[in-house]
């Protein structure tokens, strides 16, 4: 029988003779290393990953690179929406199964590991902790308090006293005695022209600043800090009042209200 004129591959194979090979019995497979694409032998799943070409693209993907048909990363990026979301999490965001974060905490495994790190554990790529003591650095790893200099303030023997709602740390073997707030970064998606409320404890809070009561709030062409001089060497920040006029507050690298004299 000619096999060009079949109307089935099998009825073809029956009519040659040819014996029809039966599917393959594959074994269950555990990997433990997780492939976009696995590499396949004889008909089975082995637990090598598909080899994909690196991508050679010179710009940076905040969300990394988007995938092609076979699961390799092209010289695209990932097109990724922003969390907007109004709460904390330690860990970072989850992410989605197209590798995008959600508006979802990260969970992470508890570390599990039989030795003491005085200042906690490191954290790996994916945001969680992982068995390694992280590296001792003052502050949690918040920029200690600074001088006018711009020298941190040194609060050990002989050294200055921590001015309000900070504390002096001191390395165990004297490494560094340093000023550190006691104010945790305000994390929240509000804008504020004339900053954060602040707390009892003269941290700030999570909700706008009003002007003070008979003060009214003035609505400015430009922004009072643009092209505005500090004649004081220590100011280092100028944020824009709207409290009774277009004002330009100096503060500095403490966040301590610089009075100086303002040219604009």
């Amino acid at each position: 029988m000619n096999i060009a004129v079949c109307l089935s591959v099998v009825l073809c194979l029956l009519h040659s003779g040819q014996a029809l090979d039966p599917a393959p019995v594959c074994p269950q497979v555990k990997c433990s290393t997780i492939c976009k694409e696995y590499v396949y032998e004889d008909g089975c799943q082995t637990c090598t990953c598909k080899a994909c070409e690196p991508v050679l693209c010179k710009m940076y993907c905040a969300n990394g690179w988007a995938l092609n048909e076979d699961g390799c990363e092209i010289c695209k990026c990932k097109p990724c929406k922003p969390v907007l979301c109004r709460m904390y999490c330690r860990h970072g965001w989850a992410v989605n199964e197209d590798g995008c974060e959600i508006c979802k905490c990260k969970k992470c495994e508890p570390v599990l590991c039989k030795m003491k790190c005085p200042y906690g554990w490191a954290v790996g790529k994916d945001g969680c902790e992982i068995c390694k003591c992280k590296m001792e650095l003052p502050c949690d790893g918040a920029s200690p308090l600074q001088n006018k200099d711009g020298k941190n303030l040194y609060c050990g023997r002989g050294g200055e006293r921590c001015p309000d709602n900070s504390y002096c740390e001191i390395h165990p073997t004297d490494l560094y005695a340093v000023c550190c707030s006691k104010c945790s970064p305000v994390l929240c998606d509000l804008y504020c022209k004339n900053g954060f409320k602040v707390d009892n404890n003269g941290c700030e809070t999570c909700s706008c600043r009003q002007c003070p009561k008979g003060v009214e709030l003035v609505s400015c062409f430009t922004n009072p800090c643009n092209g505005a001089i500090c004649s004081d060497p220590s100011a280092k920040t100028c944020k824009a009042n709207y409290c009774g006029g277009c004002n330009a507050v100096w503060y500095d690298s403490n966040n301590e209200v610089v009075s100086c004299n303002t040219k604009g």
